[in-house]
């Protein structure tokens, strides 16, 4: 079966930006990164600077001149990374070293307002666009307004030629000879709201949805035509590595085209999508340092789409669509003989048939009572059959062809079958074991027997290497030798507060020389040497995401994947080092918490996790590491638990451009906030720091 047939589950996915410490702004007009990976956006409440883990927000209040207003319309980054921006009265431009926006002044009382755009010249002159007309700017003559009479709302440097849109038709200003020429367009197009340039052409989009080709010699115009009739504004266009190109429009979404502007896809708001576009009016957009397409959008936030996110295909329930996943929150995942996947959900089985990308649901498993629908824990292939372990219900076996269904609480009244069976497991004898809670870990023999042993408390059974049952729980492991008919509990693994302090054992692996690996619930990941009876823990302090680890599966004995409550692990052990890689919502996957008793290897190259928002699958092999490096940018300096103001006695310059900090010696409290800019992977980076002249050694990596 060809893991490719997993892509009739997956699209592409927007997400909408947000910090750990502040969510971004609805309104945005503008984003742009910076070569050091910063993202600034122009926005109805200032300016955000987002370094891939924090927000920072500019206002009247904080950073922006008293003078001004918040709400701030265009942004541009020049060849020497300034940041400039535009607002509704003036322009400003960044003051890095007080982490500030600094109000640029003009030769007369008059500034630019309402500032739509702002570009650099060829000799490094800076041209804004407004309502009020063109101006430029330069270190020695200040502010001078060029053109006055004409309304500018869409700028571009050509050559040193300014060509700027007006909402009365296109215009091309030649400021080495002081002269205004027009550009001729159709008279339904003179509202003029973008020029760019893409794939080496200068293209204008118009308020009416027409998009115009200009010539090198910026005389003629020639309008592009579309194979579908756009009648919303125009606002930015780009070209992506493969030369296609994103256009963004005020209420029609963003289209993707090839560069002869044939139509690729259109993508839109779709409120039973939690994946779409957040809004279809897309003011600007950017293709950053790492590949990432950044959406501004108008009531949505800031949008981005990240191509390089990996291979991580989502398993999910699609709102009003009985052709998926029935829920989201998964217990069991389970191959039948024929290639199917069956999923244990709240609400029943979900069966997925992968050739023709179908689903079947059996909601209720119990004839007799269907108020409800059943909640599945378990599920074993058993040649023509699946084994299905219910919370409440008891035990099934359901056939993969008709789906018939033998209840086997009902069939065997004489018994007293578990009605909550976490874990199935066939051994290699064709037994059928089930455990799970309020009664006794039991085995269905090949001749219907049904024997048990006062084994409570089971969320894991697998059958080991020498034929024994190894059945975990909240009392640690069991080994069973079944032909015995005896039992022990694995004393060195049982829980206790002061070696092992979990609450249980969530799954079991065996490897090659019988050792096991435990996941467990509070002590992480255990390790543990059957000769030797040593233990060895991988938790939080190791570089684990969470200590509650709720599924393995092994590619080998030193390299596997392990399910948490705060992410999905892959972890690689070597004998001088323990290789921790964590993945999470950003890289793909289809939830951060995943559940016990959801997770399996379908082969060798698709693994399967299900936690709280549906599944992922994938092939391990082809998960590589991150092939960007994060750049250390310093964020803000304490004292006493007291941010420090940049231009203060103690902190003369922003902490970033700061050199040397004296401080007296009593002063000795104090704290440095750092971050590694990093979009695609900023939850995967570790830090290891030391103070000199005070730690001999670098700090243990971590995330913090």
């Amino acid at each position: 079966m060809s893991v490719n047939l997993l892509i009739a589950q997956n699209k592409i996915e927007f997400q909408q930006l947000s910090g750990e410490n502040v969510s971004t702004q609805s309104i945005t007009y503008v984003i742009k990164q910076d070569s050091i990976g910063t993202i600034w956006i122009a926005s109805e409440e200032g300016v955000l600077k987002h370094n891939s883990k924090y927000y920072k927000i500019y206002n009247t209040y904080n950073g922006l001149p008293e003078s001004v207003s918040n709400r701030t319309t265009a942004l541009f980054i020049d060849s020497k990374q300034r940041i400039w921006i535009g607002l509704e009265k003036g322009v400003c431009v960044y003051n890095s070293e007080l982490d500030k926006f600094d109000l640029i002044g003009s030769k007369t009382e008059i500034n630019p307002s309402l500032v739509d755009a702002i570009v650099e010249g060829d000799n490094g002159d800076i041209w804004i666009g407004g309502f009020n007309g063109l101006w430029k700017y330069n270190a020695k003559k200040k502010l001078t307004r060029l053109v006055s009479n004409h309304t500018v709302q869409a700028l571009y440097n050509y050559k040193d030629q300014l060509v700027f849109g007006t909402p009365k038709g296109l215009f091309v200003y030649n400021p080495a000879k002081d002269k205004l020429h027009e550009i001729s367009v159709n008279a339904d197009a003179k509202n003029i709201s973008t020029v760019v340039m893409v794939n080496d052409s200068i293209f204008v989009g118009t308020k009416s949805g027409k998009i115009y080709s200009v010539d090198s010699t910026l005389s003629k115009a020639t309008l592009i035509i579309f194979e579908k009739t756009i009648t919303h504004p125009i606002k930015d266009m780009i070209a992506d590595a493969l030369h296609n190109i994103y256009i963004a429009t005020d209420g029609d979404g963003l289209y993707y085209v090839t560069n002869t502007f044939t139509i690729l896809n259109h993508f839109k708001e779709n409120v039973d999508d939690n994946n779409a576009i957040s809004s279809n009016g897309i003011y600007d957009i950017d293709i950053g340092n790492e590949g990432i397409l950044w959406i501004a959008t108008y009531g949505g936030g800031i949008n981005y789409f990240d191509s390089n996110r990996l291979p991580f295909q989502k398993i999910q329930h699609q709102i009003n669509t009985k052709n998926s996943l029935a829920a989201n929150f998964t217990r069991a995942i389970a191959k039948d003989k024929n290639g199917n996947l069956w999923f244990g959900t709240k609400r029943g089985v979900s069966i997925w048939y992968r050739k023709s990308n179908t689903w079947k649901h059996i909601n209720h498993l119990s004839k007799k009572n269907k108020s409800a629908q059943d909640i599945v824990l378990a599920i074993e292939p058993d040649g023509e059959d699946m084994w299905i372990g219910t919370y409440n219900k008891g035990l099934f076996k359901i056939n993969i062809n008709n789906l018939k269904q033998v209840h086997y609480n009902s069939a065997f009244p004489s018994k007293t079958i578990l009605k909550k069976i976490y874990a199935l497991c066939k051994d290699s004898k064709g037994n059928i074991w089930f455990g799970g809670i309020e009664g006794n870990l039991s085995v269905i023999r090949k001749d219907s027997t049904i024997n048990s042993y006062p084994i409570h408390d089971i969320k894991s059974i697998v059958e080991s290497r020498s034929g024994d049952i190894l059945a975990a729980g909240r009392n640690g492991v069991y080994r069973i030798e079944d032909d015995k008919s005896q039992f022990k509990l694995i004393q060195d693994i049982i829980p206790d507060k002061n070696k092992l302090a979990f609450s249980k054992v969530n799954a079991v692996y065996e490897t090659d020389d019988g050792n096991l690996i435990l996941a467990t619930n509070g002590a992480g990941l255990v390790f543990y040497n059957l000769q030797t009876q040593r233990k060895k823990k991988l938790t939080v302090t190791s570089g684990m995401p969470s200590d509650i680890v709720q599924g393995i599966v092994a590619q080998s004995d030193t390299d596997f994947w392990a399910s948490t409550t705060k992410g999905l692990v892959h972890i690689i052990t070597k004998p001088s080092d323990t290789i921790i890689n964590v993945f999470d919502k950003k890289d793909g996957l289809a939830s951060t918490e995943y559940n016990y008793g959801s997770y399996a290897k379908i082969s060798d190259s698709l693994f399967a996790f299900g936690g709280v928002d549906g599944v992922t699958l994938f092939n391990p092999k082809k998960i590589k590491g991150q092939t960007h490096k994060p750049i250390v940018v310093f964020d803000e300096f304490k004292l006493f638990n007291k941010a420090v103001e940049p231009g203060s006695k103690t902190l003369e310059k922003h902490i970033n451009t700061t050199d040397t900090i004296t401080l007296k010696n009593y002063e000795n409290s104090i704290e440095i906030r750092f971050t590694g800019i990093l979009h695609s992977s900023s939850s995967k980076i570790k830090y290891s720091w030391k103070l000199d002249g005070f730690n001999n050694n670098w700090s243990t990596p971590s995330y913090t």
